[in-house]
């Protein structure tokens, strides 16, 4: 559909939890980062790019495809702050310690 910008479906995708949709989809703007949560009463608001997204939802499986698929791990979220927040931070901050795994053994590829 072209009202969707690629970024909104990959989004909606993880947010849904859609591995197979996300399989098929081709990724165009895998490294976008976009708003993606906003704080109610305060307005503050966090920003992310889809790993940074599956990485805050605990979505082991949606990293692991998203890293296949050369997700970058060094910048994935903008915290209301404006501090940029690499894959590691992140996993480190939700405490999701197989995502950690992951993320570390790709930090260790030649």
């Amino acid at each position: 559909n072209t009202e969707f910008n690629d970024i909104d479906l990959i989004m909606a995708t993880i947010e849904h939890h859609d591995l197979d949709f996300l399989n098929n989809m081709r990724l165009r703007q895998l490294n976008q980062i976009v708003i993606d949560e906003i704080e109610p009463y305060t307005y503050y608001f966090t920003m992310c790019s889809p790993l940074g997204k599956a990485i805050r939802l605990n979505q082991f499986q949606t990293v692991a495809l998203l890293l296949n698929k050369g997700a970058s791990i060094e910048k994935v979220c903008i915290s209301k702050f404006n501090e940029q927040q690499s894959a590691l931070e992140v996993a480190k901050k939700y405490k999701n310690k197989r995502v950690l795994k992951l993320i570390e053994s790709y930090l260790n590829k030649p």
